[in-house]
């Protein structure tokens, strides 16, 4: 993305120091509200994994089709697939309970109900069983037919991977959240002109009422072809026109830039490494024996699968997306700000949210590589280089895009 004099790079990190945007307090109360949210993630995760593989070595699997004399491969597909989702539902919804009715209500950020949380899970389980009988039913209908399954089976997973992901704000979202056009008025007739300005074919601006569930802000733009539409958290409308614009502006710059499309070739390259790693494993007889089946045709050892893809590989496999995530983060921001023109409403909302909802403000390395946005920060100082490029000498600019 071009600027004045200087081009910043969204491939590069933009160093920060957070004690330049953040007082000591800020930093501390910060990360007094993120620690224990880091303790209680290790603990779901841990939890979620040792009744994973408990759940595999008892052959519970196996032998509950042999007891319920289920011979249709779809059918054992589905109750094994079952078996383990409610078993992952019984552990995290505690966790979930536990922050979403108590812990993020105690700091201020949290509005949920308890019949709201019972409504979205009672919604939540019946959906994520059918999304994942979705993803495995194509998947073990190739591993039955075909021993190069590992090759056949990712294009079919990967196929339908992306499928659910650009289906998902359009299909599922609105079973959780309502969705009104935005008023007429000022702001809608900005956003608008903005689109039409940058020739992104958005014609509707409808606001989610996320705020019965939670304060935090937020915005996204969705849709596929002529179905396309700004989409603004009801929470975000208490900021000012500027931060609203620069936001709603960034999020038009990540559909613009396509980087959804984008994503998808790094994403499938992942995929089929991770394929790869579980054609080796799940085909080996310590694996097959320690599932209690004979075959990798078995549906039973699906849980496998899913013990190795969705469990164990994940969050490796996530970290070459995590960066490219971050790259066209810094991407949109350059692109919204080229696009309103200025950058003291986008930074003075970085500013005032990240303090407002406690973002992690000096997340580790570890963390950082982790994530698919740059800490806030970096966003911050990159913003104001990128203002302070518009106005200074060429040379100097890119003495100073030089030094990030």
């Amino acid at each position: 993305m071009q600027t004045t004099g200087t081009t910043i790079s969204p491939w590069r990190v933009f160093r920060a120091d957070p004690a330049e945007w953040y007082s000591a307090d800020e930093m501390s109360r910060s990360e007094a509200y993120v620690r224990p949210l880091r303790r209680v993630a290790r603990i779901r995760k841990a939890s979620v994994l040792a009744a994973t593989i408990a759940l595999i070595g008892s052959h519970a699997g196996p032998e509950l089709l042999s007891r319920w004399g289920i011979d249709n491969w779809f059918l054992q597909l589905a109750v094994v697939t079952a078996v383990l989702h409610l078993i992952e539902v019984a552990i995290q919804l505690p966790f979930s309970a536990w922050r979403e009715l108590g812990y993020d209500r105690r700091h201020g950020f949290s509005t949920q109900t308890v019949k709201g949380f019972v409504v979205d899970a009672v919604k939540g389980i019946p959906i994520g069983f059918a999304m994942m009988l979705v993803l495995l039913t194509p998947l073990w209908a190739v591993v039955r037919a075909t021993s190069l399954w590992w090759v056949w089976g990712w294009a079919v997973f990967a196929l339908v991977l992306v499928g659910i992901g650009i289906l998902f704000p359009i299909v599922i979202a609105p079973l959780f959240n309502k969705y009104t056009p935005l008023d007429d008025g000022e702001l809608r007739t900005e956003i608008l002109a903005m689109a039409q300005r940058v020739g992104a074919d958005i014609h509707e601006v409808l606001v989610e009422d996320s705020s019965k569930r939670d304060t935090r802000p937020n915005a996204y733009v969705a849709g596929i072809g002529k179905v396309r539409r700004v989409v603004v958290f009801d929470n975000m409308l208490r900021y000012p026109k500027d931060a609203v614009l620069g936001v709603i502006a960034h999020e038009i710059g990540h559909w613009k830039l396509r980087h959804i499309w984008r994503l998808v070739p790094l994403a499938l390259v992942v995929t089929f490494v991770s394929f790869v790693v579980l054609k080796l494993v799940l085909e080996s007889s310590f694996a097959l024996g320690f599932a209690g089946v004979d075959s990798l045709a078995s549906p039973a050892a699906s849980l496998l699968f899913q013990l190795g893809f969705f469990i164990l590989l994940s969050p490796v496999v996530g970290l070459p997306m995590a960066w490219l995530g971050r790259a066209y983060e810094r991407q949109a921001d350059l692109f919204g700000l080229e696009t309103i023109g200025r950058a003291a409403g986008l930074v003075s909302f970085f500013r005032d949210v990240s303090v407002e909802v406690r973002a992690d403000l000096r997340p580790s390395w570890w963390q950082r590589v982790q994530r698919s946005h740059p800490p806030f920060a970096e966003r911050m100082a990159m913003a104001t280089a990128w203002e302070s490029a518009r106005t200074m000498p060429p040379q100097a600019a890119a003495s100073t895009a030089k030094a990030s």
